[in-house]
């Protein structure tokens, strides 16, 4: 397995992608903006509110992008998304994730 660099989006995107209803579409988007867009706080609560999405598969990848902001930009709103992680932890599919996220952003975030 090798790296490779997460595509890069526009934030129209997203928005393509979530009325598509292709959550693999929607994970991959989001990443990329993660990895590019450069407004963490966008980020942050664009993350926050696909929490809330019906397919794990999102979830999981919005809680994994909370890490990535944490670790890349240094800034989060950390009472915020710690209780928002928190509460990812009592779901299934995005507990471990969810303590991964945490983890970053004890160590990375200011």
């Amino acid at each position: 397995m090798r790296y490779e660099e997460p595509e890069r989006f526009e934030r129209e995107d997203l928005a393509r992608a979530q009325m598509s209803g292709d959550a693999g579409e929607v994970c991959s988007v989001l990443i990329g903006l993660v990895f590019h867009d450069g407004d963490w706080k966008w980020l942050q609560d664009t993350c926050l509110g696909l929490m809330d999405h019906d397919a794990g598969e999102v979830r999981t990848c919005a809680v994994t992008g909370m890490g990535h902001i944490a670790r890349m930009y240094g800034n989060i709103e950390k009472d915020v998304v710690t209780h928002a992680l928190e509460r990812m932890r009592m779901d299934s599919k995005t507990a471990g994730a969810a303590e991964n996220a945490l983890e970053d952003i004890h160590i990375f975030s200011s």
